[in-house]
């Protein structure tokens, strides 16, 4: 299983100790006694002593916290079938075992996934509801049709990633490769018939696509993937890019198939199709879906801490492994610092194709 490659986490800033020499004490005046070492530290010993007791305090009351006492409910804004859907509830299935409580997945995929985000925002930060969204939390905030941005909430942990992108297209396709495709496309503009998200992973795919193959697709904004994949099979749509997962079955049965791979290396799902880089197009790992949990922004971080326990906990447990795998994605948990550059990561990346989608037309 091609592991996928974590962005460089920045270098932290080092701090440099000045050794101060050469700044005698003044003399004590002659109508003063002077103070004694014990007189000049007892003050900061007090000082550090009750820092050190109120510190010893907090973490009792952390220790006490009681949590979860009651189901915990991942908001997943996605249509049933989908990614984030096949994500969530593999997650939720094994996730309940580690917190000692039932994780009951709820979907709510009004307004291309608003409505999920409100709820967290308005709801209580109590640790009860998330929201696990992929990649298009990032997309849609950076061209403005989110009304949240990722940063409006906190970040939990990314639990896994996409295995393959894959561009696909019906089994009776006139396209054999994804150089047919391409040429089909430079000789006929805007004529092949392309679904796309709007302001989703798969609209800024899309975009980069036609920029670095030098066409003009025929884009048709779609919601979901399963629509998508409908849209393929009765003829309505000609191609389109998703993660692998959502149409395994479709391909496996004979009903699509798959002309390239979005990444750096051949997938180990689909060892025979070559990548777009092998085709001369210059798509990626850094196109790779992440999936990821957020809660309320005032959530208290010892919440949090022990959500991100069982997460690492399920993401390491080998059926939840295999469990995932069987559906195309790779368990692949970050965390803390780690977790905060990849996101920030990804959104500088999806930023230099903001003009480009902005002024994208349908």
């Amino acid at each position: 299983m091609r592991k996928f490659k974590k962005m460089t986490a920045m270098l932290l800033a080092c701090a440099l100790g000045t050794a101060m020499t050469g700044c005698a004490n003044p003399a004590p005046k002659a109508t003063e006694a002077p103070k004694t070492e014990a007189a000049t530290t007892a003050p900061e010993s007090a000082k550090d002593t009750e820092a050190a007791e109120s510190k010893e305090e907090t973490k009792a009351e952390a220790s006490d916290i009681k949590y979860p006492t009651k189901p915990v409910q991942p908001i997943l804004p996605a249509k049933p079938g989908g990614d984030i859907d096949m994500n969530g509830r593999l997650l939720a299935k094994d996730l309940g075992e580690k917190l000692g409580q039932t994780v009951v997945p709820v979907t709510m995929d009004g307004g291309r996934g608003n409505e999920a985000l409100q709820t967290l925002a308005e709801g209580a930060a109590d640790g009860y509801q998330f929201v696990y969204f992929n990649s298009v939390l990032i997309t849609s905030g950076v061209i403005g049709k989110m009304n949240y941005l990722y940063t409006d909430f906190k970040p939990v942990a990314v639990t896994s990633m996409s295995q393959a992108n894959v561009c696909v297209v019906a089994a009776d396709s006139k396209y054999n490769t994804l150089q047919d495709l391409i040429d089909d496309a430079k000789a006929n503009p805007g004529t092949v018939r392309f679904p796309v998200t709007l302001g989703a992973n798969s609209h800024f795919q899309a975009v980069a696509f036609e920029k670095q193959a030098g066409i003009k697709l025929k884009k048709l904004d779609a919601s979901s993937g399963g629509d998508k994949a409908v849209g393929i099979i009765s003829g309505q749509m000609d191609t389109f890019f998703t993660t692998y997962s959502p149409v395994k079955d479709y391909v496996e049965s004979g009903k699509m198939k798959v002309l390239g791979v979005i990444g750096d290396e051949r997938s180990d799902l689909l060892p025979d199709v070559p990548t777009f880089k092998e085709s001369g197009i210059d798509m990626g790992d850094e196109f790779n879906q992440a999936y990821c949990l957020y809660a309320n922004k005032d959530t208290p971080d010892e919440i949090v801490e022990i959500v991100q326990n069982a997460v690492k906990a399920t993401m390491d447990d080998p059926k939840t492994v295999e469990a995932f795998g069987n559906v195309s994605f790779v368990p692949d948990v970050l965390i803390g610092a780690e977790l905060d550059e990849y996101l920030k990561s990804n959104q500088d990346f999806y930023t230099t194709l903001k003009d480009d989608v902005m002024n994208d037309s349908f």
